[in-house]
């Protein structure tokens, strides 16, 4: 079987020397910008691409042929172009017109057929959900083609991961994982399920947000600093005679429009550091000063754009149509909490510049019974004042489940089986009173008989070596790949 992987670490190349090793599996590797490791040991025949190798082919080659492709092929890949035109929103620092997408999109497309067919390609492994554009026209392409897709994500459970074969972009609310053979499950004790390792990271990041506004002269030293870390990579460049590299710059070569070159990107982090901050001031006005004395939802909103959302949200990436989808079930005596997600207001993450705007914080605040709080309120205590949870698949509703509080889900949450958990596609007066009225005893009950569940189905490893380096357990990379290289060759033979 050829089997393309993409490769976004160390731990994810471990992964594919191991998967190499099997007789039965030939292996072509994409690997994006965070990957370090070329050539990949023990792939030595293996097809191996970087992002930069694919784009600068896509260049050289804009018109490759789209003889032999079906017309029906063509009609079932336009459903996936609004998944797209929302990832696309994080490469695009200038807006492109509507054409221009499509154009990428199209391209894209006509390379990956051609890639597929030319290799003979089998089966497609994803570490996380494809979300960049490039790698999800990829995986919709090979939905189409019938090719076997693996996507390995973690879980909130330690450093477990789950394999699935699909995304679920139309939120039906199905389950598409598979469960691997015994032997790599049954890892932790059903009593021991406190422990997100990721969520330390997120603590982390979100306090820094905090502190980047914290007061002005903070806030403006760190514009500085930002803006100049920039310019003076492209002075030095400049005064050595060379053109300034847009390449030191760790998104930009991934940027479908962006600044062309260091200078203008200084330029444009200083505009997008003052736009952020007149967001927060727009956010703050719309704020109210006290929480509602009436029974109320907590929503927990989302760092947009990421992968959690686009795709993982299907169509309820769009907050505003999460807010009310929900506002159309909920009885009038209960109010809705909005929190923004703190890192929304990130100085220094350039991506986000499309995802959030004045007007979109105005037609929230104008929603009948939703109040907009402090971002950076604590979120457990909004928690465990509500009545439940809503989120589209953030872990705020696994919080919720583990303090007694039911939680409703709009996309594909890797909790969303739970019994304490309401899924969008199940979501109408009736069921929302249901879940409202369960008794905190039940809802350990459907916790505790989730977490079994769990134990014969989440793999005892990590899809990442973030959660490894965060608990200081570098060691078992190569004990945890043995694991995941093996649960992968095993769901491809069950």
């Amino acid at each position: 079987m050829n089997i393309v992987i993409t490769v976004s670490d160390e731990y994810a190349a471990k992964v594919c020397s191991r998967l190499s090793g099997y007789q039965d599996i030939n292996i072509s590797i994409l690997q994006d910008h965070r990957s370090r490791s070329r050539p990949i040991q023990g792939c030595n025949n293996a097809l191996i691409w970087t992002y930069r190798d694919i784009l600068l082919f896509h260049e050289l080659n804009r018109d490759v042929g789209i003889s032999g492709i079906a017309p029906g092929f063509w009609i079932s890949l336009r459903k996936y172009i609004p998944f797209f035109l929302t990832q696309t929103d994080r490469l695009s620092y200038y807006p492109l017109a509507i054409e221009k997408h499509f154009e990428i999109f199209y391209r894209y497309a006509r390379l990956w057929h051609a890639t597929y067919k030319k290799h003979h390609i089998g089966a497609v492994v994803f570490f996380a959900t494809p979300h960049t554009g490039f790698d999800f026209v990829s995986y919709a392409v090979a939905e189409i083609l019938g090719i076997s897709v693996r996507i390995v994500n973690r879980t909130g459970l330690g450093l477990s991961s789950i394999i699935s074969t699909s995304v679920d972009l139309w939120n039906q609310g199905c389950s598409h994982h598979i469960a691997p053979k015994t032997w790599t499950t049954s890892f932790f004790d059903p009593a021991d399920y406190q422990a997100d390792l990721s969520l330390a990271t997120s603590v982390a990041k979100n306090r820094c947000v905090q502190a980047q506004h914290s007061d002005k002269i903070n806030y403006l030293r760190l514009a500085i600093s930002f803006a100049m870390l920039t310019f003076k990579s492209s002075f030095k460049s400049l005064l050595k005679g060379g053109s300034p590299k847009t390449s030191s710059v760790r998104e930009s070569f991934r940027w479908l429009t962006g600044p062309r070159d260091g200078l203008q990107l200084a330029y444009e982090r200083l505009l997008h550091v003052r736009r952020t901050r007149q967001l927060l001031k727009c956010y703050y006005k719309s704020c109210t000063s006290y929480l509602p004395s009436s029974p109320y939802i907590f929503f927990a909103a989302h760092f947009q754009p990421e992968r959690s959302t686009a795709p993982e949200g299907g169509c309820f990436d769009n907050h505003i149509l999460a807010l009310d989808s929900l506002l159309d079930c909920l009885p009038q005596d209960i109010h809705i909490i909005y929190k923004e997600h703190p890192r929304q207001f990130d100085i220094y993450d350039m991506r986000r510049k499309h995802a959030r705007s004045a007007d979109y914080y105005s037609a929230i605040s104008a929603m009948p019974r939703v109040h907009l709080v402090d971002p950076f309120y604590d979120s457990s205590s909004l928690i465990s004042g509500s009545v439940a949870v809503a989120t589209v698949t953030g872990t705020s509703g696994w919080d919720a489940i583990k303090a007694g509080k039911p939680s409703i889900v709009f996309g594909d949450a890797w909790y969303k089986l739970c019994g304490a958990c309401l899924h969008v596609s199940k979501l109408n007066s009736l069921s929302l009173a249901k879940l409202i009225e369960l008794s905190p005893d039940r809802i350990e009950a459907a916790l505790l008989d989730f977490l079994q569940w769990a134990a014969h189905s989440f793999i005892n490893a990590p899809n990442t070596e973030q959660p490894l380096i965060a608990s200081g357990e570098q060691h078992r990379v190569d004990q945890y790949s043995v694991i995941m290289s093996r649960a992968l060759h095993d769901s491809f033979h069950s």
